[in-house]
């Protein structure tokens, strides 16, 4: 018999009285079943809080890879697929995102040669209507030039399909789901906790535990065999202190630490200052785990500011002569093969609106040229095949 299943209990004789008698029926009541962990409602609402304090926030920050593993070695454990500068320092010189917009300013370096290493400045903005895209050419400071692409929103989305566009290592350490592809730039950033969830992921334990000498509510999350645990200190708004995710056997693949948290103003969230991460893996050996770390990523957060910035800060205008600019938002874009003029920036600028008439003119002239050249050849392949068909119809209707 199941737990859930009634039974009948017997009445003894010496409860039967005259010929009125009782029979006693007991009911097994069903065991109650244990319920589910579930994500608190106040840590739910705070987490939602703070990822909403993400809509209005500038910082920089600088980023440091180190490993136990000589370089060499690293690389090798790492396999042919890693980048080979992945221990040179990154700069994120400024980042900004306010109402789906997006300012990024970086330097990153990179190897010439085994003694040799270029450093490059790089920045991109977004306005929800164009992407800007500037950077400096690494050439001497007398005849260095810039390049700026501004590009319509359509068209960055059909170059770039679902490439993500935005390094967001400080904000996964700090517990945050960045959007980062053009078509979702503009959503609102989530808790990464939040964002698990909301794509299948199961709260299995809530707890109270320690994290790195602070007490903490300790979450754990279970997706496809894959583990997290997520240490929210609640005197601080439920920042996260600490993550720790396992793989499906139970193998430790990556913790992180923050600490030294600054308080948005306005708001209750708190961002770390400083975020440690060990990894005991990497991408490009996702199946293999070590017993120690293979790589520590450290990174130090500053000029952590929510004030609103003005809509320029979120666009790039580049007025330096000789500057190459490829534009979608020149009248007649449109019409060209790639949708952008290009054109360079004069060393007069009372010149600047008939050097870019000109190159729209020449840009829209090749375009139509090279319409026309596909058209024919369009022309040539569409008699090819009519031809053909014909005749395969004529030789079946004979057959």
């Amino acid at each position: 018999m199941s737990r859930c299943t009634p039974g009948v209990a017997t009445v003894p004789a010496k409860f039967m009285s005259g010929r009125l008698a009782f029979a006693f029926f007991v009911l097994a009541v069903p065991a109650p079943a244990f319920a589910e962990p579930q994500l608190p409602e106040d840590v739910s609402r705070a987490l939602d809080h703070n990822a909403a304090a993400l809509n209005v926030l500038s910082l920089s920050w600088e980023e440091m890879q180190s490993s136990q593993f000589s370089e060499a070695a690293l690389l090798e454990h790492l396999g042919p697929k890693a980048n080979p500068d992945i221990l040179l320092p990154y700069s994120m010189l400024r980042f900004a995102r306010q109402d789906g917009m997006y300012y990024d300013r970086h330097s990153s370096r990179f190897r010439l040669n085994k003694r040799t290493v270029q450093k490059k400045d790089a920045e991109w903005a977004f306005d929800k209507e164009y992407f800007y895209y500037g950077s400096v050419e690494p050439t001497t400071p007398e005849n260095a030039h810039a390049n700026l692409s501004i590009e319509a929103l359509q068209l960055t989305v059909k170059r770039t399909h679902d490439m993500p566009l935005v390094r967001d290592s400080y904000f996964r350490a700090a517990g945050f789901h960045l959007f980062r592809t053009a078509s979702t730039l503009s959503r609102q950033p989530d808790s990464i906790i939040q964002y698990w969830i909301k794509n299948g992921a199961a709260v299995t334990a809530v707890q109270q535990a320690p994290a790195d000498g602070v007490a903490c509510l300790a979450l754990e999350l279970t997706d496809k065999g894959k583990v997290a645990r997520f240490y929210l200190d609640r005197s601080i708004g439920y920042a996260l202190r600490r993550c720790e995710q396992m793989n499906a056997t139970g193998k430790l693949e990556s913790v992180v630490t923050n600490s030294s948290f600054i308080q948005l103003k306005g708001t209750q969230a708190w961002m770390p200052s400083i975020c440690v991460t060990h990894w005991y893996t990497w991408n490009t050996i996702a199946e293999k785990v070590f017993d120690k770390p293979l790589l520590t990523t450290a990174i130090r957060a500053s000029n952590i500011d929510n004030q609103r910035m003005p809509l320029d800060q979120f666009q790039l205008n580049y007025k330096r002569p000789g500057s190459i600019v490829s534009s979608s938002k020149v009248s007649g874009a449109e019409r060209t093969e790639d949708g952008q003029v290009t054109y360079r920036i004069p060393a007069d600028p009372s010149h600047l609106d008939q050097a870019i008439e000109i190159a729209s003119q020449e840009q829209r002239q090749r375009s139509g040229r090279a319409w026309l050249a596909w058209s024919a050849g369009g022309a040539v392949l569409v008699g090819f095949l009519a031809a053909f068909l014909f005749r395969w119809r004529s030789r079946e209707s004979r057959g």
